[in-house]
């Protein structure tokens, strides 16, 4: 399905809190209030990243449930349904609708790999029999399968689907996607999110923005805008992005920083709930207003010279937020991609 895409922008791939192995439920509200206090422009709940093949179904509803009563409409939810099981996705899909839902997020089969004709197949029986919208997902990294642009195209053709989120973590494949299908790509790697919005993509589903919404929203915008005022600029000389095909893509990013950032502004007021993740002490790398930071994300503060940019020599997993002299360094676990 084409048309009016149900989000630009960034849409955060909510964790889900824990306390005592329970779901905390009021670190979830003060997380989900901040979001909306940030003007993100979709949530996902129970995407990858808020563990849901850790949750069982009672849980999973649970959470579902509360999360879009809480939210009450005031922004777009997106409701991660997909598993390796056809049933189980269908009953999440039935349920995360019966509850207002915009959306569903279906990652392909995981474990139980399948050909691309499969996965046609597939997604064409999910949104033959769901009410709910269905927004492919696709990362290969976690499922060991990788739907190819192609499938993307022939699915776009079912009123049922309304975008894709692309986690190969490969440029070349993503600009391929871009130019073949209609249906809305969004990128599913906050270290892509630069690149990726200059390929085509309409906006980032976002781990990176359960730590920092508002920057995330800023330099999304800003990247949107000056994609918007260079097109023209670009079609005469090239694109902006260096693609390398080959086994993986690789791309040269110059990521520019936030002005108006106040470095403390990362550490301050963020995810102050209980993980099953282990917790990181930040006080030892030396940071201000430090707090412990939750589910595989390291944050690192350190000086740069005046007068230094770039952010040559650092792996792809770095996302960099900087203001004169200071650089914040996000970096994800290798291989966790967001959402």
């Amino acid at each position: 399905m084409t048309g009016t895409p149900l989000f630009t922008g960034v849409c955060t791939a909510m964790i889900t809190p824990f306390c005592g192995g329970q779901i905390d439920y009021p670190a979830l509200d003060g997380l989900l209030e901040r979001q909306i206090s940030a003007k993100v422009d979709a949530l996902l709940i129970a995407g990858t990243t808020g563990e849901p093949s850790t949750l069982s179904d009672a849980e999973w509803e649970s959470l579902t449930a509360h999360a879009l009563t809480r939210i009450a409409g005031r922004v777009r939810v997106i409701v991660g349904t997909g598993s390796n099981n056809l049933r189980v996705t269908l009953r999440r899909a039935r349920f995360a609708a019966d509850h207002g839902a915009d959306a569903q997020l279906c990652v392909t089969p995981y474990y139980n790999k399948t050909t691309q004709a499969g996965l046609h197949a597939y997604f064409t029986r999910i949104a033959d029999e769901s009410a709910l919208p269905v927004m492919l997902y696709n990362v290969p990294a976690r499922t060991g399968l990788n739907m190819l642009p192609e499938t993307c195209e022939r699915l776009a053709h079912h009123p049922g689907m309304i975008g894709v989120k692309e986690a190969a973590d490969d440029l070349g494949q993503l600009a391929r996607l871009t130019a073949l299908t209609p249906l809305p790509v969004y990128c599913g790697s906050d270290q892509w999110m630069a690149p990726a919005l200059r390929l085509g993509a309409r906006g980032v589903i976002s781990v990176l923005s359960n730590l920092c919404p508002e920057a995330v929203r800023i330099r999304c915008q800003s990247q949107q805008k000056g994609c918007e005022q260079s097109a023209a600029a670009q079609q005469r000389s090239g694109p902006a992005v260096s693609i390398n095909t080959g086994a993986r893509a690789s791309a040269e990013l110059d990521i520019r920083g936030l002005e108006t950032l106040e470095a403390e502004s990362v550490v301050e007021n963020y995810l102050d709930a209980a993980s099953r993740s282990p917790r990181l002490d930040m006080a030892s790398a030396g940071v201000r207003n430090g707090a412990p930071v939750q589910h595989s994300l390291l944050l690192l503060f350190f000086q740069r010279p005046p007068g230094i940019s770039g952010a040559s020599g650092f792996g792809n997993r770095a996302f960099f937020l900087r203001q004169p002299g200071v650089e914040a360094a996000l970096l994800c676990a290798p291989g966790t991609p967001s959402g």
